[in-house]
């Protein structure tokens, strides 16, 4: 998926994106030309539908590539299986841009006031990567006199957009807070993922909602490791000769333990897909 000139490309704005806490346009640009927001998305939607096991393989080695590049890779791509549930002209309109990325949150930490044609939203939800260069926004909130939750998607412009993402790592990924008040959503702009309609159907869309995401965090987040390892040996190996001059063994001893965590770090990640 990722040759060595694009590799090259995007760990080259590595530190620009930990700095400004989010993808240069470079790097974006990259994804769109890719599509790489959109391996669950049906080509009749400008897609690039992928098995699930070959979609995993392409966020465990984005991730391998910049951590936040990877995240927000498997988090975009992740938001396709929204697809099958939405309605289907809605699904288009989101879905069919070139540089679509949904931003959200499974959190029902918003409240929902049925009226005509739709509903009425307030709530606020944490941790939505991607909050910056979002094109729709999706969020789970309660409906007012009932047992319902719904998920509900807002444009852009019913959205305010709270920085307050600060965390030690993958800065990247502008995983802010976002908040809407008094937003009207229509009723086709609401969705149950746990209840897909199969209005775009794919084999992907029949797999638990949960273990689909379980496994696509679970691919990046090994990527990270390969990435953590390979920085470690490269460090280690920077100190061979101080080491050898002053520390004899030490060398030889965190050798031996990279390749020993790496070992197991690959066979406990094979071990999860059977």
């Amino acid at each position: 998926m990722f040759d060595q000139k694009t590799v090259n490309l995007i760990r080259s704005y590595s530190y620009e994106i930990e700095k400004r806490g989010e993808l240069s346009q470079e790097v974006l640009d990259v994804i769109y030309e890719q599509k790489l927001f959109k391996l669950f998305v049906p080509e009749d939607l400008d897609g690039r539908m992928m098995p699930l096991p070959d979609a995993i393989k392409v966020f465990e080695d984005a991730a391998w590539v910049d951590g936040s590049f990877g995240w927000l890779v498997q988090i975009g791509s992740g938001a396709g299986f929204f697809v099958t549930t939405m309605e289907p002209d809605w699904a288009s309109e989101v879905f069919g841009k070139r540089d679509v990325y949904i931003a959200g949150s499974d959190r029902p930490s918003g409240k929902a006031r049925a009226v005509d044609g739709g509903y009425i939203v307030t709530g606020e939800w944490k941790f939505c990567s991607g909050s910056k260069h979002a094109t729709a926004f999706t969020a789970n909130a309660h409906v007012q006199g009932s047992d319902i939750t719904h998920a509900f998607t807002f444009l852009p412009e019913q959205v305010e957009v709270i920085e307050d993402w600060d965390a030690f790592g993958l800065k990247g990924t502008n995983s802010h807070t976002f908040k809407v008040q008094e937003a009207f959503v229509p009723e086709n702009r609401t969705f149950d993922v746990l209840k897909p309609h199969f209005h775009f159907d794919n084999p992907v869309y029949h797999y638990p909602f949960v273990p689909f995401a379980a496994a696509n965090i679970a691919a990046t987040t090994i990527g990270i490791a390969r990435h953590f390892f390979e920085e470690a040996k490269r460090l280690v190996e920077s100190k061979k000769e101080l080491w050898q001059q002053y520390e004899p063994g030490r060398l030889s001893r965190l050798r031996r333990r990279l390749t020993r965590w790496r070992h197991l770090l690959r066979m406990r990640w094979k071990s999860s897909m059977y």
